[in-house]
């Protein structure tokens, strides 16, 4: 059994894959409890739900049919009744944020209420044995809720040294639709 009560919010996403090839988002995300989770099963279970956890989920349910919210959840409900719908639940140990300035306003910065504290490094060797505050969010989102909304691009030509070191499939054109799409916001 999962320890959910120790954690402080768990959620579950799910959605409907089906073979068309346009994809959008998933339009829906539901906040469950433990008596939610141990009544049902997943067909993923990710622990955490910061940018990475958040984004795995996102692609395990997005909605390849081009649906209408209104029909993706209809389709959704049905589908999970007969169990065919891609069940993925996320487990945050962090709250969601409020939507308070410090977290929506660029600069203005206040990440404590949001973080791991305290969440030391390992001794760093080349630092004097110096340990470190870990500056790592604990609430869903994640570091993006802690990074004073900064997001910086590599350089084309820092991405290209990946090329030259054999990272096959990541040099700029490769890349460039992914950064277009986690810098816009959905509709």
């Amino acid at each position: 059994m999962l320890p959910v009560m120790k954690l402080g919010y768990v959620f579950a996403l799910a959605a409907v894959a089906t073979s068309t090839s346009s994809r959008t988002k998933p339009d829906f995300a539901t906040i469950v409890t433990s008596r939610d989770v141990s009544d049902n099963s997943y067909d993923f279970i990710i622990a955490g739900g910061g940018v990475s956890g958040l984004t795995v989920a996102d692609r395990l349910t997005e909605n390849p049919s081009g649906m209408s919210r209104s029909e993706l959840q209809e389709t959704n409900q049905a589908n999970r009744d007969g169990q065919n719908a891609v069940n993925v639940l996320v487990i945050e140990a962090g709250p969601f944020d409020k939507g308070e300035n410090t977290v929506l306003v660029p600069g203005d910065f206040f990440p404590v209420p949001y973080m791991w504290i305290p969440l030391l490094s390992v001794p760093q060797p080349g630092l004097n044995n110096r340990v470190f505050n870990a500056k790592i969010g604990k609430v869903v989102g994640g570091g993006s809720v802690i990074n004073g909304m900064v997001f910086v691009r590599p350089q084309k030509e820092e991405l290209a040294d990946w090329t030259e070191l054999g990272a096959t499939g990541w040099d700029w054109d490769s890349l460039l639709p992914y950064y277009k799409k986690v810098s816009s916001l959905p509709r």
